[in-house]
């Protein structure tokens, strides 16, 4: 089973909504073309991976206030589903079934588009868990969880990174 946790310290909705509409993309992505719905998840994944692990900083960090059109394409999956398209036969697959996923893909580049790097504060005493599950949950062994704690309680187990922030943290989930 794969396990991806996104712990947000910063209590920043957007962050938040962000997440699940990264969720939503992956919960669109089909299960056609004599593969399986993991397969699926798996190359759309890769590509989408490859076209943004070279981002840097200085084209998505905290400073940057309007994303550059074709970082943006990239953040938000628009060229990964392109290039999956020509490069992995997903062209062949039935159109509407590919639109599910074309219109989760811009909702969030609208998102990414709009107030880029602009928070607004979520209730600081409040927990914020959200869970994703696929929608066949046998379709693949991958869940996301979605974190904002409050005021975790403190643990000894806790293992700090360079004896300064948490890097792990035990706590009871809300």
């Amino acid at each position: 089973r794969f396990i991806v946790c996104n712990n947000e310290e910063g209590h920043r909705l957007e962050m938040m909504h962000c997440w699940e509409k990264f969720c939503a993309i992956l919960a669109a992505i089909p299960n056609l073309g004599g593969l399986t719905y993991e397969d699926n998840l798996r190359q759309f994944t890769a590509v989408w991976c490859e076209e943004t692990k070279s981002m840097s900083l200085t084209s998505v960090g905290a400073k940057v206030k309007d994303l550059d059109p074709k970082i943006l394409n990239r953040l938000c999956g628009e060229t990964a589903f392109i290039k999956i398209k020509e490069e992995a036969g997903w062209k062949s697959f039935n159109p509407a079934a590919l639109s599910k996923l074309e219109a989760a893909i811009q909702v969030l580049k609208a998102d990414l588009a709009t107030n880029y790097n602009k928070f607004s504060p979520m209730t600081p005493h409040v927990d914020y868990v959200r869970d994703w599950v696929p929608p066949d949950p046998n379709s693949t062994s991958l869940r996301m969880h979605f974190t904002s704690r409050a005021k975790p309680h403190e643990d000894h187990r806790n293992i700090m990174v360079q004896h300064v922030a948490v890097g792990t943290w035990y706590y009871k989930v809300p």
